[in-house]
């Protein structure tokens, strides 16, 4: 529950005389949209709570520092930078508004920290002595912009604000903090579930999106074998077609033949396509025959590990909804809550690589392996000559992988291995291990007009099941 005016009238006007003059000791982020200030006074500590939450946006003491805290992000660090250490000369409000401005006294002037307590409207700004935002913590639509003066929030309609100032109780700076004190009785505990709601929400957010793709996947696949089954007999087919071949006739629809696989050899009829030859018609059964037994293993096998991936994402996403506290979502979810952006201390600058990534095969060959879909397009489409060999992972997302050959030389069986395997690495199905990739000489690569970067249509192209061996693409690479 968002405070309303009168409630964050009475907290400042209790915290103004008491607070003025404290030290801005230690800054804490307790979430995304939350921080507590550490404010020193002589001997006493105390822990002032802020919050622009969508649903819950308050300021008042706390008894307690935070238990639960995340890495400062790129606002908190600024903040820290600008502000701790410094003192804070006053808290004040705007008269009849959910604004509260701190106050801080800095060598270069007085820096303001702005927190305008306006449910999913509201922010919190740092403001440096001329007035210009110099951050700002949340991604909301603002009337602000880093760099430009502090625009206040326009003036609420006559008639439209709750009414200002105590609320009928008279405020007693007697060192109590009563309303503070029964603020924080009465809020923390339905933040605290608002907070551990929302980081559940956020830590099974991406494990749904990838069991969306898995859902999807799979389905794709069980068509794909309702198909196949159709074609579960067509070498037999092929066969009985073949032992008749001098009896199939130009134009014909169907042939009626002895079943020579059935034991009581009853008569069967073959569809037959008129407007094929009748070699064409036979190559077209051995073709979905070979089909068929190449592509069901595979297919049943990708269905049984992606059934097993899907069964253990819903039993994670499970546990995390099932967390109590939000340190257990941190154990479920390690790192979770860390702010990655944040650098380490005295870590050095590190610098994205640029350029394909290389490895040399067993016999000998330069293999290029692009990092993006710019560099795929780069070493696909112009870097590649004709010969070269060209691999990807089959119904993945993934990097395109160039073996240079040498003028006249053809791959071996290995070459197209340790390709493969390198393909299979850099793609959407390295983590089960072993996949089916498509491989063909880079002359058969083409780009259409107008196409997104990374995508290609290939012809000609065959495939191959590989298993990745990560001791092989270690040697490959330290070549």
């Amino acid at each position: 529950m968002n405070l309303r005016v009168n409630e964050i009238a009475r907290v400042v006007d209790e915290l103004e005389k008491p607070l003025a003059g404290s030290f801005f000791n230690k800054l804490f982020q307790v979430d995304r949209d939350e921080w507590v200030l550490e404010l020193r006074k002589g001997s006493e500590k105390r822990w002032l709570l802020i919050s622009v939450s969508s649903k819950n946006s308050r300021i008042h003491l706390v008894s307690v520092p935070p238990p639960d805290r995340v890495s400062l992000d790129s606002f908190s660090r600024i903040m820290k930078k600008t502000l701790v250490r410094r003192v804070m000369t006053r808290i004040r409000r705007v008269p009849g508004d959910r604004v509260v401005f701190l106050d801080f006294l800095a060598p270069a002037g007085e820096y303001t920290l702005a927190a305008e307590l306006m449910g999913s409207s509201g922010n919190i700004y740092v403001i440096d002595p001329d007035k210009r935002v110099v951050a700002m913590a949340l991604a909301r639509k603002s009337r602000n912009s880093l760099g430009q003066p502090y625009a206040p929030p326009p003036a609420l309609e006559a008639g439209g604000m709750v009414a200002d100032g105590p609320g009928g109780d008279e405020v007693v700076n007697d060192g109590s903090f009563a309303f503070n004190v029964e603020l924080e009785k009465k809020l923390q505990r339905q933040a605290c579930a608002e907070r551990l709601d929302d980081m559940k929400k956020r830590a099974t957010s991406p494990i749904k999106a990838e069991l969306k793709k898995l859902v999807k996947r799979k389905k794709s696949l069980l068509k794909e074998k309702l198909d196949l089954e159709k074609h579960v007999n067509d070498r037999r087919l092929g066969d009985l077609l073949q032992a008749n071949f001098n009896q199939i006739k130009k134009g014909a629809v169907s042939l009626e033949v002895t079943d020579y696989y059935c034991p009581s050899s009853e008569k069967i009829t073959i569809i037959l396509d008129p407007a094929r030859s009748p070699q064409k018609n036979v190559e077209g059964y051995y073709k979905w025959g070979r089909k068929y037994e190449k592509g069901m293993p595979r297919i049943e096998n990708e269905i049984m590990e992606l059934g097993t991936g899907e069964k253990g994402m819903k039993a994670e996403i499970a546990r995390i909804e099932a967390a109590e506290t939000i340190k257990e979502i941190g154990d479920l979810v390690p790192d979770f809550a860390t702010d990655k952006s944040a650098p380490k201390k005295n870590a050095p600058i590190q610098r994205q690589p640029s350029g394909p990534r290389k490895f040399v095969s067993s016999e000998g060959f330069t293999i290029l392996v692009g990092r993006n879909d710019r560099e795929n397009d780069e070493i696909s489409i112009r870097t590649a000559n004709g010969r070269d060999l060209w691999l990807h992972a089959r119904d993945y997302p993934g990097s395109h992988v160039v073996v240079r050959l040498p003028k006249g030389g053809k791959p071996s069986r290995t070459v197209i291995e340790e390709g493969a395997m390198i393909a299979l690495s850099y793609s959407k199905a390295a983590k089960s291990g072993k996949g089916e990739v498509t491989y063909c000489l880079a002359k058969n690569v083409r780009k259409p007009k107008g196409a997104a970067p990374g995508k290609v249509i290939v012809t000609g192209e065959k495939s191959i099941w590989v298993k990745i061996d990560p001791g092989r693409i270690r040697e490959m690479k330290s070549r």
